[in-house]
């Protein structure tokens, strides 16, 4: 099935067959050479899919209709047939963390007893950041070289948060440098050996939008994911 869009043309494969992964590259490299992009919809459950090769499961029949199951890297992301086929046109269906998606950021704090003045003290335990289907969690010591995603948290902490300073400290047990929280009241770097303390007190203070800019891209690789395909707003 050949869809198009003004100049966007896409090969829709339904394979309700199985078919090998070579078979799929193959293919793939024929419709890539005469500018056309391939997507597949396999109804086999497992298949490999890459950058270069678009591929979803797709479970269903006539009369109850079509979901489409997107692998997202951690999981996979379902949507009605016709509403996936509606954003891969529309090219809201993009692999990995495309630069100014739309992107939600829920921010933790909890209490603990500061290990040098004994004070309770507020600190930013977390940020969950959820892109598409792709979610992101980081620590403060994380955001290093994200500043307008730190300075976006603070300005979202209600005023009468007790938080104190984020700031880069030197860590003589660490023996370097990074983004930590501190005590609210002595301004003594706590350390991420501390933050456990604050689990059991922990609530979700802050919500803020954002969009996903290169710091995303390069935090979500220091984090260790790797994003797959997804549909994004």
């Amino acid at each position: 099935m050949l869809l198009t869009k003004g100049r966007v043309r896409i090969a829709i494969e339904v394979q309700w067959s199985r078919q090998s992964q070579d078979e799929t590259a193959r293919r793939q490299s024929r419709y890539a050479s005469s500018g056309v992009r391939g997507l597949w919809l396999f109804r086999q459950p497992r298949f490999d899919t890459s950058e270069e090769i678009p591929a979803v499961r797709i479970s269903g029949n006539p009369f109850d209709g079509y979901d489409v199951f997107v692998p997202t890297g951690a999981g996979e992301q379902v949507l009605p047939l016709s509403s996936f086929i509606s954003a891969a046109l529309n090219r809201q269906y993009q692999f990995g963390l495309p630069l100014g998606a739309a992107a939600d950021v829920e921010v933790r704090c909890g209490n603990l007893d500061c290990w040098k003045c004994g004070a309770e003290t507020q600190i930013i335990i977390g940020l969950d950041i959820s892109i598409g289907p792709h979610k992101l969690s980081a620590t403060i010591p994380d955001l290093g070289n994200c500043p307008d995603l730190v300075r976006r948290t603070l300005q979202a902490i209600p005023a009468q948060a007790s938080l104190g300073r984020i700031m880069h400290r030197n860590s003589r047990e660490a023996g370097f440098r990074y983004l930590s929280n501190g005590c609210a009241h002595c301004g003594a770097l706590i350390g991420a050996h501390y933050e456990y303390q604050a689990w059991d007190r922990q609530d979700v203070v802050a919500r803020f939008p954002t969009v996903v800019d290169e710091r995303m891209r390069q935090l979500a690789i220091d984090l260790g994911d790797e994003p797959g395909w997804g549909v994004h707003r």
